[in-house]
């Protein structure tokens, strides 16, 4: 019996053995299975397309003067996947950008800083640059927004079509409170879209701030209150404040010198970001507003009128806050490490959706991903050479943020896809 069950034993591991041996070529001759060198060309194929992908997102992120000035040697030297970019390559990225883009809707990026980069780089002199294969990266935003303004103008209304909303309304006009309150509808779809294109995070606090002050602004307007959510958003600020001043007394004294430094620059960044989004989300939604309440042949209501000019206001108060509280230099880090941010997780959602698809197996998703989230753990922790600026050497004062709420200021705020104010009125604001 001993010997029968020895004999069976050693048959099963030999045909263990050789099928083990065998099975590999054998799937791989009849296309069932691919063979190390072959999975390793279809992630470098992916890995390629994964940086195509991160290189086509800055260049849409530097369409926003939000990201004008970020340090593109900070993100060449943090994130591997675009640190050999050429002008060559970036010339290939905005055509394609403008290709797909309709051309009303179409804005050219903020190229200054990552032009002067790359042609220092790639050793190309002003004479080459202005060769017609460079022409595209020579297109400045603000003149490409007055032109596209100038020919609005021209073509008048004759050939304009009144909006559907327009249309519906013409009969029974709505009232500035329901135009408010369709405002604040705007407002919100807003702050949804920068969620999706990874400007704001969900659930993160200073996006339910925002969104909690539209909330707020809503109850205020039913109550025929004006447009006013940057108050309410100025509340949860300054109770974040009070809480990190009721914080540091708890901790009685234990955090000084950097470390509190480092609590208030967080604060401070937080800020910075959460007034950023406000004014998008304004920029945006006035100009949606606008296109949806003007017809082929009248202006911009009164009552429209009035919720524009009150969004605007906020928006000039804003402007006002970053301009009398916030150092240049420090609006570059801040935008900077944003930057870097979103290009990150965008290449971790485009890692996650070629596994979604089939096209990479666990184990090649779990390693990409990781190097990813490693890369945006680096990028948290490294400072950003602002070459040309001055230092941050003095405490960040944040008690003197909000003190003058009523207060109108001059410099407006940086604008986003159209590069210049839109008008309140049939009018240009031109800077």
């Amino acid at each position: 019996v001993n010997q029968v069950y020895q004999m069976v034993g050693g048959i099963a591991l030999l045909t263990l053995v050789i099928n083990g041996s065998s099975a590999g070529p054998v799937l791989i001759w009849l296309g069932l299975a691919d063979s190390s060198e072959a999975r390793e060309k279809i992630i470098k194929a992916y890995r390629v397309l994964l940086r195509a992908e991160l290189i086509e997102s800055l260049v849409k992120l530097l369409t926003t003067e939000r990201f004008k000035h970020i340090d593109i040697a900070f993100i060449e030297n943090n994130i591997p996947l675009v640190s050999d970019l050429t002008l060559c390559q970036l010339v290939e990225t905005v055509e394609h950008l403008k290709d797909i883009t309709p051309s009303d809707k179409y804005c050219p990026p903020y190229l200054g800083n990552i032009v002067s980069h790359l042609q220092m780089k790639d050793g190309i002199t002003d004479d080459d640059m202005e060769l017609q294969t460079y022409e595209i990266l020579r297109d400045d935003p603000v003149t490409h927004a007055r032109k596209k303004q100038t020919e609005k103008r021209k073509m008048g209304r004759r050939s304009a079509t009144m909006s559907s909303i327009f249309a519906m309304m013409t009969d029974d006009p709505p009232s500035t409170k329901e135009l408010r309150l369709l405002f604040i509808s705007m407002l919100r779809a807003q702050y949804e879209k920068q969620i999706v294109e990874g400007l704001l995070t969900s659930q993160h606090g200073m996006t339910v701030a925002l969104q909690q002050s539209l909330e707020e602004a809503e109850a205020h307007v039913g109550n025929g209150g004006e447009l006013n959510d940057l108050h309410y958003l100025q509340k949860f600020h300054n109770i974040s404040l009070k809480l990190n001043k009721y914080f540091t007394k708890a901790s009685c004294g234990s955090f000084r010198g950097s470390k509190k430094n480092s609590v208030d620059e967080m604060i401070h960044k937080g800020w910075i970001l959460q007034e950023m989004a406000f004014g998008i989300a304004h920029e945006r939604a006035q100009e949606f507003f606008q296109e949806q309440f003007v017809g082929c042949d009248k202006d911009l209501s009164e009552a429209g009128k009035v919720v524009v000019a009150e969004s605007k206001k906020q928006m000039k108060e804003v402007a006002d806050d970053l301009n009398r509280n916030v150092n240049e230099e420090f609006v570059i880090r801040v935008s900077t490490h944003k930057c870097s941010e979103i290009l990150l997780n965008k290449g971790i959602k485009f890692i996650e959706s070629l596994s979604n698809n089939g096209l990479l197996k666990d184990s090649e998703t779990e390693e990409m991903v990781e190097e990813m989230v490693h890369l945006l753990n680096k990028t948290e922790k490294v400072g950003v050479n602002v070459q040309g600026k001055k230092d941050i050497s003095h405490e960040l004062d944040l008690s003197t943020l909000y003190e003058d709420v009523n207060k109108i200021p001059v410099a407006p705020f940086a604008n986003v896809n159209k590069h210049e104010k839109g008008p309140v009125v049939d009018t240009v604001e031109e800077h």
